[in-house]
């Protein structure tokens, strides 16, 4: 690194990661999420250091029957019990900042739209304070409406905690007008950004 340049994933940037096979991007995923380098070694190794991961994605599943609220609460019942109307004051909070209509803390996870998905799991990574978040394919199957709110929820989350790092998973990059990206990861290595 060349005197004067940013490190890869300094505090608040916000990357891409393009990989070009659903097997390169699960171990990408796995190895983050434990903590353990990439056998590629760098620049993963450094990134698995950062610290704790949040994982954002449409994909993950909510337990059916409940509220977001009550899917958000339920690891407290294990380790954090006495800590729920904190979290709760944190989810709202989240909310405000994030432009997230705090109604979907009640809103049954099984009638949440394609929308409402992604941004309880949002708020499902975010309450937990990770270091870094990984968002994987959050704009995919969203209307250009819906990726612009989804954008404008990521904006206001990370005004609310600045620091936070942000590494989008996916197979093309997200699209730069709602994602301002600083770099991007590939399987040729790290690139700048098209503008």
């Amino acid at each position: 690194m060349s005197a004067g340049e940013k490190p890869l994933l300094f505090p608040g940037a916000c990357i891409a990661a393009v990989f070009d096979s659903a097997e390169a991007k699960a171990l990408c995923i796995a190895s983050l999420m434990l903590g353990s380098p990439m056998p590629t070694a760098e620049p993963w190794t450094a990134i698995a250091r950062l610290g704790p991961f949040g994982y954002v994605s449409a994909g993950i599943t909510l337990m059916s029957g409940f509220s977001v609220a009550e899917n958000l609460s339920m690891p407290l019942a294990y380790h954090r019990s006495g800590r729920r109307n904190e979290l709760m004051a944190l989810a709202e909070r989240l909310c405000r900042h994030a432009g997230v209509d705090s109604a979907l803390l009640s809103a049954s996870c099984d009638e949440l739209s394609p929308l409402e998905r992604v941004q309880a799991t949002l708020l499902q990574a975010a309450v937990a304070e990770p270091e870094v978040l990984l968002l994987d394919a959050v704009f995919d199957g969203l209307s250009p409406q819906q990726q612009q709110t989804f954008a404008t929820n990521l904006q206001g989350y990370r005004r609310l905690m600045p620091l936070r790092r942000m590494i989008h998973l996916g197979y093309a990059l997200p699209p730069q007008h709602l994602v301002p990206l600083d770099r991007c990861l590939t399987a040729q290595g790290v690139e700048e950004c098209p503008a």
